[in-house]
């Protein structure tokens, strides 16, 4: 388990991984689009959970709506249940599993306390053939792929203890309507929550979270606060939200809230000086008008059947309304459920670049089907890489506050967690994996430990060569250069120089920076710069 939650440490015992023993209070919870959500009985809990075993496209959507302000989050049930064909074959080998597996687990460490894999052993006793196959190790004790991969990640949780204390709070926030998700509408609201999530994380590459409506007294002060296609909402949401503007806060709200929880028509932007009704959008076509850009929407199907969207008497779809110190803008149509995710990704675009929030790093993006998410302590940060793709994408992107660049190629369906330490710029290259390095990545290699160490406190150490790989390191006379471990305990016993017996200024006893499980087609690179 990785610590990223603030109060992870009070609540959670060691754990072996077969066995947790915790004199704490949870409630257990498969998501929030068929259980009950955390955001109601979170207060009377130690810490949260959610299972997102079944929600493979969804994985930090069902995260991030878990997740509630102050109180622990543990991912549990991250195993694989079958998946068969309809002729019964399997949809996923061994080796999908375990990458889907890696997926969830690693988007668990980066945005909550950790996770949980049910289970260790595979039990063959279980009537259920459905969950029967789950299981790192099967029944005669081989090891699938998703064993080695959990190993290693817990080595990334032991070389981050200590690292990961006060996070910093995100700029953006994602408000949802329990008035909506708990009606008869509830999969519209699931849609736009999700569509959200992955506009704003993957297109925009902006790092948010979610409040939920009967938790708006949490909501800080963030830059943005996005009402998701609320459609209703109650009034003490409202109320909290127009608290929000008045301090100075800048809300977007996306379509009507002109309704209550009771579905019954209200009148609340009269307060902030604006007459709007809403009426059923019964057609398909749309459109947001933001002065010089204008954004189409698309309803079909059922959208058409019970969505509303707000009629004005100036037949205006957009508007700037002004509440204390603050801004609210206002569309008529609800972004998020209209089809596909182009106007919902041209919305927060154009909203984030009006309160001034841009991405954390700059560089050579891959694909929106790559996930890239950052998140900020008080000693290190930590960058998160997830591929939904089906091809390898390359990485080359630089963190605005450090100067870190990192530059590798990412495997299709895989994900990576890289932590920097910012205090003590060590670097650790995990090389077990890496079967060969050519020319290219010889001279990438020599840039990183040169920038790494030409300051005081500076250290590089490259743990588990291939043969292979050594014999080019001797040959370059490399090895005389930059510290070689054999594995990755050896080399994380190095990079914190145990067993020296006067330790100097870089001999501290944390580790700047672990990069997992580097592809042999590229190198992770951390620089502080």
């Amino acid at each position: 388990m990785l610590a990223t939650d603030p109060l992870c440490h009070a609540s959670f015992a060691e754990c072996d991984g077969l066995e947790m023993t915790m004199d704490v209070k949870t409630i257990r919870e498969g998501g929030s689009t068929d259980r009950l959500s955390p955001a109601f009985y979170a207060d009377a809990v130690d810490f949260t959970v959610t299972h997102p075993w079944w929600l493979d496209d969804a994985v930090l959507w069902d995260t991030l709506v878990a997740k509630v302000a102050n109180k622990p989050l543990l991912v549990q049930e991250v195993g694989q249940q079958r998946l068969p064909q309809i002729n019964g074959v399997e949809r996923r080998t061994p080796q999908d599993v375990s990458n889907l597996i890696e997926r969830k687990v690693a988007i668990a460490g980066e945005t909550s306390a950790g996770a949980i894999e049910w289970l260790w052993h595979t039990n063959g006793f279980m009537k259920n053939d459905n969950e029967m196959p789950i299981g790192a190790l099967r029944e005669d004790g081989t090891e699938k792929p998703e064993a080695e991969m959990l190993r290693r990640f817990s080595q990334f949780a032991a070389a981050t203890q200590g690292l990961l204390s006060a996070p910093e709070p995100r700029d953006v926030a994602l408000v949802t309507s329990q008035a909506l998700q708990y009606s008869g509408l509830n999969a519209f609201a699931i849609e736009a929550q999700q569509k959200a999530v992955r506009a704003l994380e993957y297109y925009c590459r902006i790092a948010g979270r979610i409040v939920t409506e009967n938790r708006l007294a949490e909501l800080g002060s963030p830059k943005l606060a996005i009402l998701v296609s609320p459609q209703a909402l109650s009034d003490e949401a409202w109320t909290q939200l127009l608290k929000y503007v008045e301090g100075g806060g800048t809300l977007l709200v996306s379509g009507s809230m002109e309704r209550d929880p009771h579905w019954q028509v209200t009148h609340r932007l009269r307060d902030v000086g604006l007459d709007a009704v809403p009426q059923p959008l019964f057609y398909r076509q749309g459109q947001i008008d933001l002065g010089m850009q204008t954004i189409p929407l698309s309803y079909d199907g059922d959208k058409q059947q019970f969505l509303e969207a707000l009629t004005t008497a100036d037949g205006k779809t957009f508007h700037e309304l002004h509440k204390g110190k603050g801004i609210i803008y206002l569309t008529s149509f609800p972004a998020e459920l209209a089809s596909g995710l182009d106007s919902t990704v041209a919305l927060y675009r154009w909203a984030l670049q009006k309160v001034g929030i841009e991405s954390p790093f700059v560089g050579t993006l891959p694909s929106p089907g790559v996930l890239i998410r950052r998140s900020v302590f008080k000693d290190s940060l930590m960058y998160l890489f997830v591929s939904e793709g089906a091809r390898d994408e390359q990485i080359a992107i630089k963190d605005k506050v450090t100067g870190a660049d990192f530059n590798f190629r990412l495997a299709a369906q895989r994900a990576r967690l890289v932590l920097l330490d910012r205090k003590t710029r060590k670097v650790l290259a995990d090389f077990r994996d890496v079967p060969h390095i050519e020319s290219t990545t010889i001279g990438f290699l020599v840039s990183i430990y040169t920038s790494v160490t030409r300051k005081g406190g500076g250290r590089f150490v490259l743990a588990g060569p291939s043969p292979r790989v050594r014999q080019v390191l001797d040959l370059m006379r490399l090895s005389t250069v930059i510290p070689l471990a054999p594995d990755f305990e050896s080399g994380l016993a190095l990079l914190r120089a145990e067993g020296v017996a006067n330790p100097g200024p870089f001999h501290l006893d944390n580790t700047a920076a672990f990069i997992h499980d580097l592809e042999a087609k590229g190198f992770n690179s951390i620089v502080k710069r």
